[in-house]
């Protein structure tokens, strides 16, 4: 573009993703239980050792389980 403005740069940065986080959103993927309608995954201790996570950053993968057919995630 003849500004310096780039939207497809902009974007690629902005869906980035690093490997750690792959593995981690696959480990949750792989680990959900469902009750119901509700999907749900435990962040438990032994998880967040697994990953070498703090509470904070386990709470970014909050919506890993989201918009899944029908269901609802917690």
């Amino acid at each position: 573009m003849h500004n310096g403005f780039h939207p497809q740069t902009i974007l690629r940065n902005l869906n980035q993703r690093n490997l750690r986080d792959i593995q981690i959103s696959g480990h949750i993927l792989s680990n959900f239980k469902k009750d119901g309608d509700v999907l749900y995954f435990e962040a438990n201790k032994k998880f967040m050792e697994q990953f070498s996570l703090n509470s904070f950053e386990a709470s970014q993968f909050v919506n890993v389980l989201a918009n899944i057919d029908d269901n609802r995630c917690w």
